[in-house]
This record gives structure tokens, C-alpha cells and sequence, in this order.
């Protein structure tokens, strides 16, 4: 008995992974840092929105950078 294969791109790094019927969906698995931080910049640029963050010269997506590698994801 064959197995299908297939092919899933993640939309937010453009990661490709081919699996089988066999193996779990690639979705279930896969840590995007990119999706990670998008979220948190996302989140910086809504808290700046709102307010809450009065310092307009820092780098959101360079703190948002430092703080993933700090958790490891």
C-alpha cells in the first residue's frame, strides 16, 4: 500500500515541507518566528496606537527580534 504525498508552504516564512499520509500535517509542527513576529510587532504598533508607548524612536521589529530569541522560538 502506497502513501500520498504532499506539499505545504507556510504564508508567512515560505517554508516548504513535503510529507506523506502517514506524517502529520506539517501546520501542526511548524514554529513560524516570522508569525511570531509579526504578532508582536503588530502588538508594539497597537499599544503606540493607543498610546501606551511614548517613545517613538525605537525599532519595533528589532525589540520583537530580541525578545523571540530571548524565549527561543
Amino acid at each position: 500500500m502506497g502513501y500520498t504525498t504532499h506539499s505545504w508552504k507556510c504564508k508567512h516564512c515560505g517554508d516548504t515541507y513535503i510529507y506523506t499520509s502517514q506524517n502529520k500535517h506539517p501546520s501542526l509542527t511548524h514554529t513560524c518566528k516570522l508569525k511570531e513576529l509579526n504578532k508582536l510587532t503588530n502588538f508594539q504598533l497597537y499599544l503606540n496606537e493607543k498610546g501606551l508607548i511614548n517613545n517613538h524612536d525605537w525599532d519595533y521589529e528589532k525589540e520583537a527580534q530580541k525578545f523571540l530569541k530571548i524565549i527561543e522560538l
